[in-house]
């Protein structure tokens, strides 16, 4: 997905799990109603880069290093994102 792979940071294997992740959350999407559906139509530009821009300002502004806690989020964002 270019959009992931124009972020410096985001490898190849993390590139691929956030796309499986991505896959599973549309796959569910009829059943869970895991975003709404107008987001589903940009999935990955809508939450997952929020997600990874997130984890930018975050990790420049904590010292809990490797701990994170994600509480309620719906469709694994940004805990699972996050964890890619």
């Amino acid at each position: 997905c270019d959009v992931l792979t124009s972020v410096t940071s985001v490898d190849g294997a993390a590139v691929d799990r956030l796309l499986t992740h991505a896959a599973r959350v549309l796959e569910a999407q009829p059943r869970l109603h895991l975003v709404s559906d107008r987001d589903s139509e940009d999935l990955i530009g809508i939450h997952t880069m929020d997600c990874l821009g997130f984890a930018g300002v975050a990790a420049a502004h904590t010292t809990l290093e490797g701990s994170w806690l994600d509480i309620g989020s719906g469709g694994g964002f940004p805990g699972l994102v996050l964890a890619c």
